[in-house]
């Protein structure tokens, strides 16, 4: 029997006390429910106070599983994703904080070579329905591949036309090319603004190119809708969600900053 993950006492306290609908710390419950993913696993005697259906309680007796009970740390590395969620903060590997850790639980998805990537592209759209500013950070737009073609500047054309919404919108790009007359991609400069112009004309658009600064990423989206951030980021660009000649991977998560 596999289990995700291992959870502190605390936690598993107020989780046993969840599912028998009595008394519990609401706020704690929901956050380790954020993290929480099928047959988590707890210290022994939270394990049989959480676990009464003793099916599940005789198949892990009888599997030949990796589980040792000594503590919740040797408890943890018996499980899939080597973890125990915390109800403390600023804690150790292998425990994470249910409050604020670096790793996090974010909506993501892959998408194999060949494969439709409709479903992310209806998502994105929907993430980007609401926008009011779009900060789009990819260091390669503008850079032409071996057969010195820019496909990935296309697929950006493609991706606004496709996927912004049709109001006003703010829209910044990374500046990589100098629009300085004596800079020899000038030609190339000129022709990306006139990309630019023509999926404007008609929608509330602005979309300006922006100096580069130090970002975390090579290739994201950052989603202002007025509010609150969404920062989405792309392993291998707009082009890959855009055609799918290769893999493509995105994560979905609130932007901290």
């Amino acid at each position: 029997m596999n289990f995700s993950l291992a959870i502190d006492d605390i936690l598993a306290e107020e989780l046993c006390k969840f599912r028998v609908n009595q008394q519990c710390d609401i706020d704690m419950v929901e956050r380790t429910l954020h993290y929480y993913k099928g047959y988590p696993i707890f210290t022994k005697g939270y394990f049989d106070k959480y676990y009464t259906d003793k099916n599940i309680q005789r198949n892990l007796a009888q599997s030949n599983s990796s589980i040792t009970w000594d503590s919740i740390e040797t408890i943890s590395k018996g499980t899939i994703y080597k973890v125990i969620l915390s109800s403390q903060k600023n804690v150790n590997f292998p425990y994470i904080s249910i409050y604020d850790d670096k790793i996090e639980n974010n909506f993501t998805a892959t998408f194999l070579s060949r494969e439709s990537r409709q479903k992310a592209i209806d998502h994105l759209k929907d993430l980007l329905s609401n926008a009011v500013k779009i900060l789009v950070y990819d260091n390669y737009l503008l850079q032409p591949d071996r057969n010195g073609q820019f496909n990935n500047w296309q697929s950006f054309i493609q991706f606004c036309s496709l996927l912004l919404p049709r109001k006003s919108l703010n829209i910044k790009y990374l500046q990589q090319i100098s629009p300085a007359r004596n800079n020899s991609n000038y030609t190339i400069y000129q022709n990306s603004q006139q990309d630019i112009a023509n999926i404007c004309q008609n929608w509330s658009w602005s979309i300006v190119s922006t100096q580069p600064n130090t970002y975390s990423h090579d290739r994201y989206l950052i989603i202002n809708n007025g509010h609150s951030k969404i920062e989405i980021i792309f392993t291998s660009g707009i082009r890959h969600l855009m055609n799918n000649s290769k893999d493509f991977t995105y994560i979905v998560r609130r932007h901290k900053q």
